[in-house]
């Protein structure tokens, strides 16, 4: 049983890679700073 829920889990990590993604920025602020800064990332549609 244990053998069925990791094979099962690794399937779902591919299929959330496979998933297409939409390109976007992103403002991202470091706990305690006051500044958010501009960087490119992703959102997955899928998965």
């Amino acid at each position: 049983m244990s053998e069925q829920n990791e094979n099962q889990d690794s399937r779902a990590g591919e299929d959330r890679r496979d998933s297409p993604r939409v390109p976007m920025r992103l403002k991202v602020r470091r706990e305690g700073a006051d500044a958010f800064l501009d960087r490119a990332g992703d959102l997955s549609l899928g998965g």
